[in-house]
C-alpha cells in the first residue's frame, strides 16, 4: 500500500492509479481499487502480443517504469517482457516456491535474450539488495541502450539486440508461434502432478509429457542414461532422448498437442485465457494421466 500511495499522485502516464481499498462483505477479503486498464495487465498484453513487440519497444516500456517498481520486481518484469510468461509459472505458488526463491532460485534465462539484458536482469535479482542497481542506474543503462539502437550505432549492445530481434521475427513468422497461455497452463498441470503416473509405471501419455517437458524447458537430452536397474529413470530418459534435436518451441507445441490427443475434453480453442486453462487442467490433469478414479481423488486431496 505504501508503494501505491507513494506513486499514486505521480504525473507519469505509465502508472495505474490507486484509489483505495474495498472489502468483500461475504468473504471479508480486501481488494485494491485501481484505475481500469482497458487492455488488461502486462501478462495479458504479452500473451496476446509477445511475438509482435520489438526489442526496442520492450526497452521503451522498461524505461518508462524503471522508477515505479522495486529493483527485484523490475528484474522480474524484464524477464516477463523477454519471455511473455510469468516467472515460475510452472510452479505452484506455495511455501516451497518461496523457500526456493529465498535460497537463490531464479527464473531460467532463455538463450534468445541479449547477454547485456540478461546480466542486468541478474543484477536486479542479486540476493544482496546493496549489490542491485539503483533505479537511476536502470534508467541510465536502458536509456543508453535505446540511444545506441535508435541511432544505429555499431556497438556490441546493438549487435546483441539485432540478433535477438532477428530471432523474434523468425519465431513470429514460423509455425512455432503458439499461445503462451496454453503452454503455461499445461506446464503447470504437469508440475502439479509431479510425474505421478511415470512413478507408478502406468501411463505412456505421462512418459511422453515428461519428455516434451524436459525438451521444452532444458532442450536436447544431454545427460547419461541411468543404470539398467533404474527402470523409471531409464523410461524418463528414453522419453526425453527420443525427441532428438527438437527445439524448445517445437517441444512446447508438442506438449499441447499431446494433451489434445489424450481425448479427455481438452480443447485449446475453448481456453480463452491462462486462468481458464490452468483451472481446467488442475481439475482434470490427474484424470488425463492417471486414468483411474483413485488416482484422481488422491490428486485432488
Amino acid at each position: 500500500m505504501r508503494q501505491h500511495l507513494r506513486y499514486g499522485n505521480n504525473s507519469g502516464t505509465h502508472i495505474i492509479r490507486y484509489y483505495g481499498l474495498t472489502q468483500d462483505p461475504v468473504t471479508k477479503n480486501y481488494m485494491l481499487v485501481m484505475q481500469y486498464a482497458r487492455n488488461g495487465d502486462l501478462t495479458k498484453y504479452l500473451t496476446n502480443n509477445n511475438f509482435n513487440i520489438t526489442w526496442e519497444r520492450r526497452l521503451e516500456i522498461l524505461y518508462g517504469i524503471a522508477t515505479a517498481a522495486d529493483v527485484y520486481s523490475f528484474g522480474s518484469i524484464m524477464w516477463e517482457l523477454a519471455t511473455g510468461q510469468k516467472p515460475f509459472s510452472n510452479r505452484l505458488n506455495d511455501n516451497s516456491l518461496s523457500k526456493d526463491i529465498c535460497h537463490g532460485l531464479r527464473p531460467k534465462i532463455d538463450d534468445n535474450i541479449p547477454e547485456c539484458y540478461s546480466r542486468l536482469m541478474q543484477r536486479c535479482w542479486n540476493h544482496d539488495p546493496l549489490n542491485r542497481p539503483t533505479t537511476n542506474e536502470l534508467c541510465e543503462i536502458i536509456g543508453e541502450w535505446l540511444v545506441e539502437i535508435s541511432d544505429g550505432l555499431s556497438t556490441e549492445i546493438t549487435k546483441e539486440f539485432q540478433i535477438a530481434e532477428k530471432k523474434r521475427i523468425e519465431i513470429s513468422n514460423s509455425n512455432q508461434h503458439f499461445s503462451v497461455c496454453e503452454y503455461m497452463a499445461a506446464e503447470t498441470a504437469l508440475y502439479s502432478l509431479k510425474f505421478a503416473a511415470i512413478q507408478a509405471d502406468n501411463s505412456e501419455v505421462a512418459a511422453e509429457l515428461y519428455g516434451t517437458y524436459k525438451a521444452a524447458t532444458i532442450g536436447t537430452c544431454n545427460t547419461p542414461k541411468p543404470s539398467l536397474l533404474d527402470f523409471r529413470g531409464r523410461a524418463k530418459w528414453d522419453s526425453w532422448n527420443d525427441l532428438g534435436e527438437m527445439s524448445k518451441e517445437e517441444a512446447k507445441q508438442r506438449y499441447i498437442d499431446i494433451l489434445e490427443q489424450a481425448n479427455v475434453g481438452w480443447s485449446k480453442d475453448r481456453m480463452d485465457n491462462e486462468e481458464n486453462c490452468a483451472r481446467y487442467l488442475y481439475k482434470n490433469g490427474a484424470n488425463i494421466i492417471l486414468k483411474d478414479e483413485d488416482g484422481f481423488t488422491a490428486f485432488e486431496h
